[in-house]
């Protein structure tokens, strides 16, 4: 995402089902090459965590993504 008052300012949104998942992703190769290459571009990285307000729609969400 682009901040519209600082356009050299981008946000990188990424939704996890569950902390567990999230250490996955972290340490999968693809992750790694990101970060290794974004390295000196983040500036500030920030983990929040959030409850779903329609659980329902989530569960679809996450079924519709899931690694088989």
């Amino acid at each position: 995402m682009q901040d519209k008052k600082h356009k050299d300012s981008f946000s990188i949104i990424e939704i996890y089902q569950d902390a567990d998942t999230y250490q996955k992703h972290i340490n999968t190769s693809h992750f790694r090459k990101y970060k290794e290459g974004t390295i000196n571009m983040v500036k500030n990285l920030e983990i929040i965590e959030m409850k779903a307000v329609d659980s329902a729609m989530i569960d679809k969400i996450f079924l519709r993504y899931a690694v088989k």
